[in-house]
């Protein structure tokens, strides 16, 4: 049994004071005021472990290494990108995807991450044939996320094709499975062994129409999380008016995924009849990689008064600070209404919605026990040092705003410590590691 006493601790009712928090077998088993012989933790806060609703962690090793325009692409964006990612997909094999993910995994504790939705589709063998076995790659990313202490739900990806009457692009026959059929029995596979997973249609462009139903009604069956990449780029909405004579939330509506167990990844390119249809979905913005990539803005407060809730994701790991993200939500509505606080509805609730979205939210669309502080949940939890110099402060309110991703000091993972006095005993090892794997990738 393990009691801590920080200074203050979220719970559902707000920040409490002079409060202790309980858990044994890494579940929580009690909260409430404080009784002699816990632990004091002294000028912290407590809050519950943060949750990346969206990772593709072999993206990982690409940080850096994009930020150029080429001289022979006037117009570097979204595409463009894609084939430098798309070339590294290639190029990673099994050991060196583990040790990427592996240093990736131990970043997002850091950052105090507890639980992340990987959303999986390096599938194969670099020629595209499978390896002996199938789940080689998704069970490495498994094995990384147990080497850094963060639990990990894999939402296995289903991807097709290149896109609708688009050539078969080489350097995606790592990601393709040949039919729906396949799809599902790899997901049946993962939960056969035992693992948290989920189903995700990579896209309305990588997976044909006919697919979606199947899909969806099969993660539904299992009451697995679903989730889909949704109008990122204008380019896949125009694709799919000309397939299909539909916008994409148009299409998953018409094919039934959307639903309060449906998560839209990005869902930046919306018409007004597309907010209302997501209105009891979740979506899941990324907003350090949407500025990235030059995707755009989500219209994040039109689709919040619409009623749809929302979670975050780290998505191409250009960067991994779930504080920022969730700044970033709103800054970037700032900079195109010309306003402050532009989320803050109703006024002076900004901040305990934008830590919803980074822990119960991000919970809910992953199916997982753990985003709030309440007895019988996952002893999932973040301590967050209030000397920090970034805070400085002698209570928690205006924390989110201000606290750099080196405040977070102590993360639990399922009751057990994996970070303390914001040293992660890993770590050397995992740069160490992630070094080598650097060179092999630039010199190999």
């Amino acid at each position: 049994m393990i009691r801590l006493q920080p200074d203050w601790l979220l719970t559902d009712s707000g920040w409490q004071c002079g409060w202790q928090i309980e858990f044994h077998q890494g579940i929580i088993t009690a909260l409430g005021p404080a009784q002699p012989g816990a632990r004091r933790l002294s000028r912290q806060v407590v809050m519950p472990g943060l949750v990346n609703s969206h990772s593709h962690a072999f993206q990982r090793v690409i940080r850096g290494r994009t930020e150029f325009r080429h001289p022979d692409r006037p117009n570097d964006d979204f595409w463009s990108w894609r084939e430098l990612m798309y070339r590294a997909a290639m190029s990673l094999h099994p050991d060196q995807l583990e040790v990427v993910a592996r240093l990736l995994y131990l970043e997002m504790v850091e950052a105090g991450i507890t639980t992340v939705g990987e959303f999986h589709y390096q599938h194969h063998q670099p020629d595209g044939t499978p390896y002996a076995d199938p789940d080689e790659l998704a069970l490495r990313l498994v094995e990384a996320a147990r080497w850094a202490g963060v639990n990990l739900v894999l939402l296995r990806c289903a991807y097709h094709r290149s896109g609708f009457r688009v050539p078969a692009n080489p350097l995606q026959v790592r990601f393709l499975d040949r039919s729906v059929d396949e799809s599902l029995q790899a997901v049946e596979r993962l939960r056969g062994r035992g693992l948290s997973v989920g189903v995700a249609p990579h896209s309305v462009r990588a997976v044909p129409p006919e697919w979606l139903g199947r899909l969806a009604e099969y993660a539904r069956q299992h009451h697995l999380p679903l989730h889909m990449h949704v109008s990122e780029q204008p380019k896949e909405i125009e694709q799919c008016l000309v397939e299909t004579g539909l916008r994409p939330v148009q299409l998953l509506h018409r094919e039934g995924l959307l639903g309060g167990d449906f998560t839209a990844v990005h869902a930046i390119h919306l018409e007004a009849d597309e907010i209302r249809a997501l209105a009891t979905s979740t979506v899941c913005s990324c907003p350090t990689t949407e500025r990235n990539l030059g995707d755009g803005i989500v219209p994040a407060l039109q689709l919040r008064r619409a009623g749809v809730s929302f979670t975050l994701g780290s998505d191409s790991q250009c960067q991994v600070d779930p504080f920022e993200d969730a700044r970033q939500l709103d800054y970037h509505l700032r900079l195109v209404r010309q306003q402050r606080a532009v989320l803050d509805e109703p006024p002076g609730k900004l901040e305990d919605w934008l830590l919803t979205c980074l822990t119960q939210s991000g919970a809910r669309s992953l199916k997982q026990p753990c985003g709030s502080l309440q007895p019988g949940l996952r002893a999932d939890l973040v301590a967050i040092d209030l000397d920090h110099p970034g805070l400085a402060c002698e209570a928690p309110q205006g924390l989110l705003w201000c606290a750099p991703r080196e405040a977070v000091s102590q993360v639990w993972c399922r009751g057990v410590p994996q970070l303390e006095d914001r040293h992660h005993p890993k770590r050397a090892e995992a740069v160490e590691s992630y070094r080598q794997v650097m060179k092999e990738f630039v010199h190999g």
